[in-house]
This record gives C-alpha cells, structure tokens and sequence, in this order.
C-alpha cells in the first residue's frame, strides 16, 4: 500500500485516556476531544514534514478510514497533522 499527493496513511494509536487528575474516561468522553494520536505508517509523494514512523497528532474530524486484511488504517492529508513528536 502506498500513499499518493499529500495523503498521510496512519495506524491511529490506541492509548487510555486520562484527565491531569488521573480520572479514566470513557470512549464517549474521549471522543469529545478533537487531536487523535497515531503512528505514521506512509506518507505520500509530496508530504514534506512527516516521515514513516513518526507519532504525530491529527486533527480526527479529517480523513476517512480504510479496512486492509483487517486492520483499521486512517487517511489524511498533510494539512491535518499538528503536531509530530
């Protein structure tokens, strides 16, 4: 599988949600937060700030999200990452 333009192919982390308190949410609760986490899995030909492998923060409510051989990948573009650990 392979990433066009400036597409970005994602595993979108999965990680326990936690307030500065310590409090757990619950999948609502965490769903109301708008930067999901996710570890790149392919960046496209004209993606120029990212890189396979990197953690990054994206912007959830963009993209769509595909099944392969059943694993969940996310699709976005370069403009939704904001933030690359």
């Amino acid at each position: 599988m392979r990433a066009v333009n400036n597409f970005i192919i994602i595993n979108e982390a999965v990680e326990e949600k936690k307030t500065d308190s310590g409090l757990l949410l619950t999948i609502d609760e965490s769903e109301e937060m708008r930067y999901g986490k996710g570890v790149v899995f392919e960046a496209g030909d004209n993606v120029s700030v990212v890189k396979k492998g990197d953690t990054i923060y994206f912007d959830k409510r963009q993209g769509h999200q595909v099944r392969l051989e059943g694993v969940l990948y996310g699709i976005i573009r370069e403009q939704d990452v904001v933030v690359i650990m």
